[in-house]
């Protein structure tokens, strides 16, 4: 699995998520700020990451929209410092170490972070 965050998430999250073995990379550093959310969902496809965002609404509607998309983990709890973050994030990598599926990656799931520790994991768009 490897991740794209978002730029409304800390790019201090990168090099935390490389300690535990996850790829991941902050659209800052791939000088892609300021993409459109449809441009980066986009980028996110065509180079097999999965998104993740504190952007709900926008992202929910992109994946509902697509027949095929590489996945997305949204955040709703916004306002978060880098540590929160990492600890809400941390959580949904915890709990798909677990998972043998994910190894493939989240193709066309999504996960949206509730609160530490509580997940919603679901398929968008539905079958």
């Amino acid at each position: 699995m490897k991740l794209l965050l978002d730029e409304n998430l800390s790019p201090r999250l990168v090099p935390r998520l490389a300690e535990i073995g996850v790829y991941a990379a902050h659209v800052a550093h791939l000088g892609r700020a300021g993409l459109s959310d449809r441009e980066l969902f986009r980028y996110a496809f065509e180079h097999d990451m999965t998104v993740v965002t504190i952007n709900v609404s926008d992202f929910l509607t992109l994946a509902a929209d697509c027949d095929l998309h590489p996945g997305v983990i949204v955040l709703r709890v916004s306002g978060l410092t880098a540590d929160e973050q990492w600890a809400h994030l941390e959580s949904v990598i915890q709990s798909l170490a677990s998972d043998p599926f994910t190894k493939a990656g989240l193709v066309n799931e999504v996960i949206e972070v509730l609160g530490l520790g509580t997940l919603q994991r679901y398929r968008l768009p539905r079958d």
